[in-house]
């Protein structure tokens, strides 16, 4: 008999959509020029590992970027996006990390489109600032790295900014991690609200990641 998992919310209409619509479901990961490698690297090894499942691709993971050029992240990792914004394919889910100078006007103004049609945003650590500076935050409750909770809440007063939490649900289609390893709970929740709570917990077991900040919202 399958272990139950407790905790987990039932999925949004979004999710449900999601799980019974087109596969694998699109998933796209925002890099720049020293973006933070952690925080899009483990959410995607997460989606990539739901093949372990059964064999199945549930999810394809893919950089986008402005342009194809090679970028330097921190910590010196090179990678090479794999579609600029208008070459990739229409993502269902887009992954936000920190992106070191920023993502600027035209990473923004791609997100609030994808946001208007309704396209699951999630960021990890400081990228809820690109999702702030976007507007897509106004009126939502969101988190970030610790460090950045006072300045995220002082420059974007609309934003109800959330601290001690591994990540914060906004809205139906936008979330927010905390820093760094958070996003790793935070996509392991979206696998369970996708393809279900034991789900979940197989691709925990099987990346022997121990930790359980993935089943809610409000876990610290």
């Amino acid at each position: 008999m399958a272990r139950k998992t407790p905790g987990l919310d039932a999925p949004d209409a979004e999710f449900a959509r999601l799980a019974k619509g087109r596969q694998p479901i699109q998933v796209a990961a925002i890099v720049t020029k020293l973006a933070t490698p952690i925080d899009f690297v483990g959410p995607w090894e997460v989606f990539a590992q739901t093949v372990a499942l059964d064999g199945k691709e549930h999810f394809d993971v893919y950089a986008v970027s402005t342009s194809l050029e090679p970028l330097t992240l921190s910590g010196g990792l090179i990678v090479v996006p794999q579609y600029t914004l208008e070459t990739a394919p229409p993502p269902d889910i887009i992954l936000v990390p920190a992106l070191g100078y920023g993502g600027g006007p035209v990473i923004g103004d791609w997100l609030r489109r994808a946001h208007r049609r309704g396209t699951v945003i999630v960021s990890v650590c400081d990228g809820a600032r690109e999702l702030a500076e976007a507007g897509i935050l106004d009126g939502l409750s969101a988190t970030t790295h610790h460090g950045s909770i006072d300045d995220l809440r002082r420059q974007y007063p609309k934003v109800e900014v959330v601290g001690g939490r591994r990540f914060v649900k906004g809205s139906p289609t936008v979330y927010t991690a905390g820093g760094l390893m958070s996003g790793i709970d935070l996509a392991l929740h979206l696998v369970g609200q996708i393809l279900g709570a034991d789900a979940a917990r197989r691709v925990a077991d099987h990346l022997e990641y121990e930790g359980r900040g993935w089943r809610s919202p409000g876990s610290r």
